[in-house]
């Protein structure tokens, strides 16, 4: 087997033990790669796997938010209660923090929250289909039986003679007042019937009578 002899080889321990102090003393990794001829891919690795810290780095707790973040906010408002959060509420957040990104220059955050957003308002838009799809439901089921009830009490009043003149059939309406189809009554008023008109009864009853079981024609 051939082996590649221009593969770059790595720097002994003991350059690594003098690039580690130089770091940990305060020098910038731009720094140590200049002064000791190490790739900065490289002494970033090897920093992160042996977890070297700089004396000038302050300590911050990981996923650290500052006091003013509008999430910890939106946090403490809820009581960390997330059901009375919505979809939308969250993508308000990554709004005010992709802006904040943007303000100190952060491209790589901005993307990040900008990302968070585009999924906050596609699952917010799922819900609100879903329950677009359930008032619809609720609506048709309920239009189906207030006119099946219309049509049981026109059949009743028919075998009146005089019954009154059955109006149009209701129509449903919710009981959310925001609703579009909600009027200020329930029922929609019937047309009336006009004066001295004949009864739906007389309208539909055969032009003879019988007298004595005798047919004979009307006068």
């Amino acid at each position: 087997m051939v082996q590649d002899t221009h593969r770059p080889k790595s720097a002994p321990d003991e350059v690594w033990a003098e690039v580690k102090a130089a770091y940990l003393g305060g020098a910038s990794a731009a720094e140590c790669c200049r002064r000791f001829g190490v790739g900065k891919s490289a002494l970033r690795a090897r920093a992160a796997r042996e977890r070297w810290r700089r004396c000038d780095q302050i300590w911050v707790p990981p996923v650290a938010l500052e006091p003013w973040d509008e999430g910890l906010k939106l946090e403490q408002e809820v009581g960390g209660n997330l059901d009375r959060l919505d979809f939308c509420d969250l993508s308000n957040v990554a709004i005010s923090r992709m802006m904040r990104a943007v303000l100190h220059g952060d491209a790589a955050a901005v993307m990040r929250w900008h990302r968070v957003r585009l999924i906050m308002d596609a699952m917010q838009t799922e819900v609100d289909t879903a329950i677009e799809a359930d008032e619809a439901a609720v609506f048709a089921q309920e239009n189906q039986r207030q006119r099946a009830a219309w049509a049981r009490k026109v059949a009743e009043d028919a075998l009146d003679n005089d019954g009154p003149w059955p109006p149009d059939p209701p129509r449903f309406v919710p009981d959310n007042p925001d609703h579009p189809d909600h009027p200020d009554t329930v029922f929609e008023p019937g047309p009336a019937r006009p004066a001295g008109s004949p009864s739906r009864w007389a309208e539909t009853a055969p032009s003879h009578h019988t007298t004595r079981g005798l047919t004979t024609p009307p006068p």
